[in-house]
């Protein structure tokens, strides 16, 4: 990658792989570095503006990120990565209204995707519009096939925002899927004790004690 610079001082191309190459070595400093000399040969290079905006994010610097992230969008309202981060800020930020409309862009961008699926459904929730969480939170584990972790992630999810009928439906699903795994027994247990099946919360909290005693 040096010896490519040398030979095209101006490619962004270039910049931006030095940058993410440092960024995976946790070398944020040096990465914000070559992203910046991406973006000042091409300043509408969303690829390295998105990954100077996550690098700033690990940092903490979340102000900075949002003015990255929003960078893109001005040129390019249909950025995936843009519209899923900034939406997460949002979410974490306690800003659930703007999470919720970057995440819908991002879900009309990835329609599949089950980790934009699982945000937008935690920021449906989190904005008191718990029928377009639930159904969203659905829609997001009928997509994802026979995958016990996915049906864990959802069921907990549910369970957190007490939807507890579900949340016992999906994590049955995943106990199903991943027999004998302590994680979803519990939560499992926990669900079945909401809905009053204290016999089911029983046993299941027999078989996680088992396992862990074994």
């Amino acid at each position: 990658l040096q010896k490519a610079i040398q030979l095209d001082p101006r490619n962004p191309e270039a910049y931006n792989l030095l940058g993410f190459v440092n960024d995976q070595s946790d070398r944020p400093q040096q990465a914000i570095q070559y992203y910046e000399e991406a973006l000042s040969l091409a300043p509408t290079f969303s690829a390295a503006r998105n990954n100077l905006g996550s690098a700033y994010l690990r940092m903490g610097k979340t102000s900075l990120a949002v003015e990255q992230f929003e960078k893109t969008l001005r040129y390019r309202p249909d950025d995936l990565t843009a519209n899923y981060d900034l939406g997460l800020i949002c979410l974490q930020t306690g800003a659930p209204a703007k999470s919720v409309a970057h995440l819908e862009k991002a879900h009309s961008l990835a329609p599949n995707d089950p980790a934009v699926f699982f945000i937008l459904a935690r920021s449906y929730f989190a904005a008191g519009r718990k029928e377009d969480g639930l159904k969203t939170a659905l829609d997001g584990e009928n997509n994802s096939g026979q995958d016990a972790d996915t049906f864990f992630m959802f069921g907990n999810l549910l369970l957190a925002n007490q939807q507890y009928d579900q949340a016992a439906k999906s994590l049955l699903r995943a106990n199903k899927l991943a027999p004998q795994t302590p994680e979803i027994l519990l939560s499992l247990a926990q669900a079945n004790f909401h809905l009053d099946n204290s016999a089911l919360a029983l046993e299941s909290m027999e078989e996680f004690l088992a396992i862990l005693n074994a």
